[in-house]
């Protein structure tokens, strides 16, 4: 092929939009990092890091302290607790990254010139949140002691780290990168699926016969594998490693399975309108990795704007990165991060009606494209208005063409939702000899009617059980009736031969009497079923 001719070949593929649309990837990639994050990451120590005291003394000293710890520019106190409390609880859901304890009789200790310890707690689920506190607490302890008379005693620090005090990296990187390269490979196997199922001729029949749970049944497969490939490598940390999980396994196999569904239905809405699965996947870059640069693993929270934290919770990472420090880490059970439970199940819901009201949407775009095939070439009155088609009239006398007229009425049901109405006119004139109708008075046989509604009743079972179906005869010239019954329906379907075999022109007499005085939408059917010969006559089944 030559290097020039592969070099223009391929160009001509990368921007036709047949696959990924890597020019515009590039770029957006370039401009995220470049700007976006550049914004979001601005500062890279902690500004205002929460922190909670617990403040047994309750003193004026102690108050005095606790005001210069809010004045740091390092710290800001969230909250002050004047009893005892198990420090460990105040970490979930990210509340404070350090709890400072200051011990009954601090105040006394620290003027009488005795030992004044003051005990922290630093939350080590990220290993670099906390050291600027560390530097502001040793500043502030060594100013409040050098003003001081005494050279003894004076305010000591001491210190723990807690969920993770050896600062392994099994217990937060390696957790953080599991999670997100997990969920990009499982959006890069279930975003394209709608697309995938267009290209495959499959979603119009989802979308027309099934639910949007067809498509969460079609997501459960991907999603059980993500959920036994990341207890896998839970697993592996476990073993291999020096993984500590302090909370319940079940509780964090319930959270799992509630993410994965989750991301599921997110990538299929989000991958939905692609032309193919390769353009698809290049939407992972959406909504994968700010979840991982923001959700607390490459940065710790307390460097990032209160802003932005609570803007990340658009991405499901973050999510997922929230519970596994509070349940793997922290040890908290569900009732503990009960309002974090609720806020994602809020963020779930989202997700799911989002996903149903796309559904929904495309499912009635689809029927009503496929109610404006139904109704081509059909004949509407000049003084009509928008045709909406809920109740159609199919006049039949038995012939090919009045049988291709149900076939085109059914479709037609199908894609309204409509109602069938079978009508068969009884001609008298041509259905009893003229000596049986003076001799009768003008009485119809009940032979006569009971055998126009057993063929009815016959042809009915071609309808299909879901279309609701009536039958109806009535008894006159097939032209007129059909005109006075067609005011009860919305719609007529009929052959434009027919009733009686004379011919006007190119329509039969009664179609052309229909057309001209019905006053309501009429389609006429033109030619033969696959089934019936030129002349009339059917081939095989139940109506020979």
């Amino acid at each position: 092929m030559g290097f020039i001719n592969s070099l223009k070949d391929e160009i001509k593929f990368l921007f036709s939009g047949k696959g990924m649309p890597y020019e515009k990837v590039c770029l957006t990639v370039a401009m995220i990092i470049s700007v976006f994050l550049s914004v979001l990451l601005a500062g890279n120590f902690a500004k205002d890091a929460p922190v909670i005291v617990i403040d047994l003394d309750n003193s004026k000293y102690s108050r005095e302290l606790v005001g210069q710890i809010n004045s740091s520019e390092y710290m800001k106190v969230k909250a002050v607790i004047n009893v005892a409390t198990n420090p460990e609880e105040l970490f979930y859901r990210d509340e404070a990254d350090a709890v400072i304890y200051l011990p009954q009789g601090l105040e006394k200790n620290f003027y009488n010139g005795d030992a004044a310890p003051v005990g922290i707690f630093y939350d080590n689920s990220n290993t670099a949140q906390t050291a600027d506190i560390k530097v502001a607490m040793n500043e502030l302890l060594a100013i409040n002691n050098a003003m001081r008379s005494g050279t003894s005693g004076g305010l000591t620090l001491n210190d723990r780290n807690l969920f993770n005090p050896a600062g392994s990296t099994s217990n937060t990187q390696t957790q953080g990168f599991l999670f997100f390269f997990g969920s990009m490979f499982f959006v890069f196997a279930t975003i394209g699926m709608v697309p995938r199922l267009r290209l495959t001729k499959q979603l119009d029949k989802i979308l027309l016969d099934g639910t949007p749970w067809d498509l969460l049944g079609r997501i459960l497969p991907y999603s059980a594998c993500m959920v036994v490939s990341f207890f896998f490598g839970l697993a592996i940390l476990r073993v291999w490693g020096d993984l500590v999980f302090s909370g319940r396994v079940v509780d964090f196999l319930l959270i799992q399975i509630l993410y994965a569904v989750m991301l599921g239905m997110l990538s299929v809405l989000i991958g939905w309108t692609a032309s193919n699965p390769g353009i698809a996947s290049s939407r992972m870059i959406l909504f994968i990795p700010g979840g991982f640069i923001l959700g607390g693993v490459t940065s710790p929270l307390s460097h990032l704007s209160p802003w932005v934290v609570t803007a990340s919770h658009i991405f499901p990472l973050t999510w997922l990165y929230h519970f596994t420090r509070d349940i793997i880490q922290r040890g908290a059970t569900l009732s503990q991060i009960s309002s974090e439970i609720g806020a994602f199940m809020i963020y779930v819901a989202l997700v799911a009606i989002l996903l149903s009201l796309r559904f929904n949407t495309k499912r009635n775009d689809l029927i009503k494209s496929r109610q404006e095939e139904t109704l081509q070439g059909i004949h509407l009155p000049d003084d009509s208005a928008e045709v909406l088609v809920k109740n159609i009239l199919v006049p039949t006398d038995g012939s090919g063409q009045a049988f291709k007229a149900l076939l085109q009425a059914i479709d037609i049901a199908e894609a309204w939702g409509a109602r069938i109405t079978l009508l068969m006119c009884v001609k008298i004139e041509e259905d009893i000899a003229a000596f049986e109708q003076v001799s009768l008075g003008g009485y119809i046989p009940s032979e006569l009617n009971a055998a126009a509604y057993e063929f009815l009743n016959e042809l009915r079972q071609v309808v299909p059980n879901e279309i609701e179906t009536k039958i109806r005869v009535e008894v006159g010239e097939p032209a007129e009736e059909i005109v006075n019954a067609a005011k009860d329906y919305d719609l007529i379907v009929m052959g434009n031969r027919g009733f009686g075999g004379m011919d006007a022109e190119s329509f039969g007499s009664v179609a052309k009497f229909v057309q001209e005085n019905c006053g309501k939408p009429v389609i006429f059917a033109k030619g033969m079923p696959g089934d019936w010969d030129d002349e009339n006559n059917f081939l095989g089944g139940k109506f020979k």
